[in-house]
């Protein structure tokens, strides 16, 4: 039988000590690293599969132009077939090779290709305009690199960490990307020549002498910093405590002094034209512990400051417009952050996450978005009070944070509360939203300590789990003429103190015997967990029991369906009932779906179940998890044997429920 294999996955061949590897007919994605295996010496492959073709051990693609996997072990030297166009992502990665000879159809040489690689020099030949990211990176022997003359990029990471000791350049290229030759520590002394116009942050090593042909974009000044075209901070050159910012500075580029441990202090001079902090330009600053952003500045990049574990304050200007991803993140004694802005802004993914020691936030009325997670665990975070021009607050924002009181202002344009929130807010007790919010999503108050909820008055919408876990929720209130049209599955999950729930007068819903349904009590959405009501009856028209309707209800012992009413049980719907002893099923329910019994564990005999086929029986107890006992009425000599748990297999419940339905014959 031939192998039905599509796809390798990422690290199926980690530690492993195979030697030759075979690619069967149908395997058309290749995710693992298969080169990382400094054993293997073959790869082989089915000659009919429509993806991959084998030549002299080596994969490549079907049509042979791309290099797609060179074993770790296959060769100390290699030379590329004159029909390759292209080495593929990590195709060398972690190999044993030493030395490789480009032919000049060799066009592209993708991420990866060599990382890690036993190469001691390489040749990069006039064919290749661009190097890719990390190309080369970790390839600790590789020791001379020579350039061909039409190169124009090396990209970010290329040879980082490798141990080149002197470098020629030639003359059309363009650019030097982020960390091009990080961590050289050999490489003494460089010369840019005059076409460079890009250099990427930390793209040398502060130890590296840099020469800057006449005629360059580039010059240096007494710090030692180096810019571009008078208005970019590109690199700094010695590893001081403390630097002073030039005024005319309009972008600080990307890891300008990412991971610089030396550095306690950043100065601006006054009338600073500072735009841009672009990405990872401070991040892992350890030692940082004071910056006074410049007004000027309208945007903060992607990890800017992330890691900098000493910063304790942070005051935006009027000026700014956006915090980008994870900016702030792991900041973790940051305790205080100020925003004055004049314009709109927007706090993006993540930009404060795990600042654990966060205790203020003062906020402009400027702020419109606050972004997904951007709060996330900053446990000291205790008190809140949001702008009015707040619009939108985004999935677990504040989720896992210290919150124990929020405010919000009168005026407040708050619409919309995304998934999660203010989940695991174990302190919050309170909380009385804006009455603008139109929609709260999934577990916004998952795991909280509130004790009573009001619905805003114009909200429409409240998602799945909104309570899920709230023990101390007493109390429930849909205020007079309240727009809420819809509420989710599982809406109080959980909610063992649940006891009231109150709606005085809406469109939608109605409030019966304590239990929430529609305006025409055609569905059934909630029976409060904590209700000292023990027998409950139905009503006539119900046709639907929606999702976890009854689902903890410890001190119900009997639920009565009237005869042609319900027509759907949803899933959980009666689950966690500890105390239900009876229950019927009449003939016009027609759909029940799984788990509705799970947990019901008094439900032992007396169930009365009217649809007696054997497909409806099976699924009432395989499916929604009814004791099969349960099924006999309580005058059945088995009902004495409740007590017994004997352990029910497919095969004996299958076996019983054909006993079952022909003695029900």
């Amino acid at each position: 039988m031939g192998s039905e294999l599509h796809t390798i996955e990422r690290g199926c061949f980690c530690g492993t000590i195979i030697t030759t590897l075979f690619i069967p007919k149908y395997v058309s994605i290749i995710n693992a690293n298969i080169e990382s295996s400094q054993t293997l010496k073959s790869i082989e492959c089915d000659e009919h599969n429509e993806f991959f073709t084998s030549v002299d051990g080596i994969l490549y693609s079907k049509d042979k132009k791309i290099l797609v996997y060179f074993p770790g072990n296959h060769s100390k030297s290699f030379t590329t077939p004159d029909f390759i166009e292209k080495i593929g992502y990590y195709s060398a990665g972690y190999s044993l090779i030493e030395s490789i000879i480009f032919t000049p159809n060799v066009k592209t040489l993708e991420s990866y290709a060599f990382v890690y690689s036993c190469l001691k020099s390489v040749n990069i030949p006039n064919t290749l305009q661009f190097t890719s990211s990390c190309a080369f990176a970790g390839s600790k022997h590789l020791t001379e690199v020579t350039f061909g003359n039409e190169l124009k990029i090396i990209s970010p990471g290329c040879f980082q960490e490798t141990n080149i000791s002197s470098i020629t350049f030639p003359e059309g290229l363009l650019t030097i990307g982020d960390t091009a030759f990080a961590y050289c520590n050999n490489l003494k002394n460089v010369t840019i020549p005059r076409s460079v116009n890009s250099l990427g942050g930390q793209c040398f090593s502060p130890q590296t002498v840099i020469t800057f042909a006449d005629g360059s974009p580039f010059f240096q000044d007494d710090q030692e910093l180096i810019y571009n075209s008078r208005t970019t901070l590109v690199l700094y050159l010695s590893e001081r405590d403390s630097y002073t910012i030039p005024s005319f500075v309009e972008i600080i580029h990307n890891s300008v002094f990412s991971g610089n441990n030396h550095l306690t202090t950043i100065h601006f001079e006054e009338e600073s034209k500072l735009k841009e902090i672009n990405d990872y330009a401070f991040r892992g600053c350890i030692n940082l512990t004071s910056i006074e952003i410049p007004d000027s500045v309208n945007k903060i990049s992607n990890f800017a400051f992330s890691g900098c574990t000493s910063l304790k304050k942070i005051k935006f200007g009027y000026k700014l417009k956006e915090i980008y991803f994870k900016a702030f993140a792991e900041c973790l004694n940051l305790e205080l952050i100020e925003f004055s802005c004049s314009e709109y802004v927007t706090i993006r993914e993540n930009v404060f996450t795990n600042c654990n020691n966060l205790k203020n936030i003062i906020f402009s009325n400027n702020i419109t978005m606050i972004q997904s997670s951007c709060f996330l665990n900053c446990f000291s975070l205790r008190e809140i009070v949001f702008p009015s021009s707040l619009e939108n607050i985004d999935t677990y924002a504040f989720s896992n944070t210290g919150i124990t009181n929020i405010t919000f202002p009168i005026d407040s344009k708050l619409t919309s509360i995304g998934m999660g929130c203010f989940s695991k807010c174990y302190n919050l007790s309170h909380i009385t939203l804006p009455p603008n919010v139109k929609e709260i999503g999934s577990n916004c108050f998952e795991n909280t300590n509130i004790t009573t909820f009001i619905v805003p008055n114009r909200t429409e919408y409240m998602s799945d789990y909104v309570f899920k876990g709230c023990k101390n929720l007493v109390k429930f209130t849909i205020p007079q003429d309240c727009s809420l049209r819809n509420i989710g599955n599982l809406f109080f999950d959980g909610c063992s103190s649940l006891s009231v729930i109150e709606c005085p007068r809406s469109e939608y819903f109605s409030v019966d015997v304590g239990a929430l349904y529609n305006k025409s009590e055609t569905v059934l959405f909630c029976f409060p967990p904590a209700s000292y009501i023990k027998f409950f009856n139905l009503p006539q028209t119900l046709r639907t029991i929606s999702s976890g309707a009854f689902i903890g209800c410890r001190n119900l012992i009997s639920i009565s369906i009237p005869d042609d009413s319900v027509r759907t049980i949803k899933q959980y719907a009666f689950a966690n009932c500890s105390s239900l002893t009876s229950i019927n099923i009449p003939k016009c329910v027609e759909n029940v779906e799984s788990s509705i019994f799970f947990g019901c564990d008094h439900l032992r005999c007396g169930v009365i179940i009217e649809n007696r086929s054997i497909s409806f029986i099976r699924k009432i107890i395989s499916e929604c998890l009814l004791n099969p006992k349960a099924i006999y009425s309580c005058d059945f000599p088995t009902c004495q044997c409740r007590i017994i748990n004997t352990e029910i297999t497919k095969s004996l419940l299958y076996a019983f429920t054909i006993i079952l339905y022909i003695g029900m014959l």
